[in-house]
């Protein structure tokens, strides 16, 4: 019996053979979607290398700007943008009386102070 099962192409939108679609997983999706060979000869792959490299590039600068702040109410530890309008805020507690800048200081560090 001859496998005629048809299924939408996520690209085109028109119904092709189960056998003619692949599933690709594009970036920002959580699921793969199913495209078939005549958009994957026509797109490539469907992600463009560029955009990728650029928004890993901004994602590694906005890590940068952060800088770690401590609540000393909950000790809790947290990255914030000192750039940011607003004064940082305990995403735990909610407090801002109470958070400032955390400072990890090493043994060798508090002996160098000292003297």
């Amino acid at each position: 019996m001859e496998n005629n099962k048809l299924a939408q192409c996520d690209g085109c939108r028109k119904l092709v053979p189960l056998a003619d679609v692949k599933y690709i997983l594009k970036p920002h999706r959580s699921f793969p979607i199913l495209i078939c060979s005549a958009c994957r000869s026509e797109k490539g792959s469907g992600v463009d290398e560029r955009k990728l490299v650029k928004k890993d590039e901004s994602r590694i600068q906005k890590a940068d700007e952060k800088v770690m702040y401590i609540c000393y109410s909950c000790n809790y530890k947290f990255k914030y943008n000192p750039k940011a309008v607003s004064a940082p805020k305990c995403p735990f507690c909610g407090k801002i009386e109470h958070v400032s800048r955390y400072r990890s200081m090493l043994a060798d560090d508090l002996i160098k102070e000292c003297y």
